[in-house]
């Protein structure tokens, strides 16, 4: 409907027929009633696009993925702009779907009668080893922005930092050993501990605890005891604050 405003739809009825009538021939009771109208408000927009690119308009149901968000040092922003010169001072609320996954700029004010205003949204990895997305909303308040809503404008994915495994399975010849390596896929901002326990000593056993600082792939041994199967298990642990809290990750 072109810019933002209001107009009004007007409704007339008439009768239905096969042929044009003169206007003596207007006989029905429903002929040339004005009903009641209706009014379709234009809201104004709004433009996002992720950091150093161009805002762009955007409207529902569209939205814009952003690249991952991938440690707890990870962050991006998003440039956010009005379509249209605000009437008064604005206030634009932003919501993320996950609280658990993102920091994030809560409100954003752009003022009254100012063109070409660009503000900028702020996202930071909030810690934690959950992956999943997150979807940002904005609404606004505020003159001829009273009522702007644009649902699903952002998607935001999150990957958590991780332990990873050379293998998911080995194998070990009696009287003999086997290895493996593993290695953490985002620095630790501090030092962490690695533990590795085998669900049966009687059947394997594995080497550990290794303190690692960095990403690099560090081996582990693991030695044969007896026929049968066991599974190792790992705990990754730090100081509270850091890259790697308490976790347990997958079993080979």
């Amino acid at each position: 409907l072109g810019p933002a405003g209001t107009v009004q739809v007007l409704f007339e009825g008439s009768s239905p027929s096969a042929q044009p009538f003169s206007q003596e021939q207007r006989t029905s009771n429903y002929d040339r009633m004005q009903h009641a109208a209706v009014t379709v408000q234009c809201l104004p927009g709004f433009a996002l696009a992720p950091a150093g690119l161009t805002p762009q308009a955007l409207a529902e149901p569209s939205s814009v993925t952003l690249s991952s968000i991938s440690s707890p040092s990870g962050a991006t922003t998003v440039t956010l702009a009005l379509l249209e010169v605000p009437t008064e001072r604005v206030t634009v609320v932003v919501t993320v779907s996950d609280l658990s996954l993102l920091r994030f700029t809560s409100r954003i004010y752009f003022e009254a009668l100012e063109q070409q205003q660009t503000r900028l949204i702020y996202l930071s990895h909030l810690g934690g080893f959950r992956n999943g997305s997150a979807i940002l909303s904005l609404a606004a308040a505020g003159g001829n922005y009273v009522g702007t809503v644009l649902r699903n404008a952002l998607v935001i994915p999150v990957d958590a930092p991780a332990l990873l495994l050379s293998t998911n399975s080995v194998t070990v010849n009696p009287n003999g050993y086997t290895t493996f390596a593993i290695h953490l896929d985002t620095r630790p901002s501090a030092a962490t501990l690695v533990a590795a326990t085998s669900s049966d000593v009687n059947v394997a056993t594995v080497d550990g605890p290794i303190t690692v600082s960095d990403t690099a792939f560090y081996t582990l041994k693991v030695t044969h005891v007896r026929q049968g199967t066991a599974s190792i298990s790992f705990t990754v642990s730090s100081s509270v604050g850091s890259t790697y809290g308490d976790v347990v990750v997958g079993r080979e």
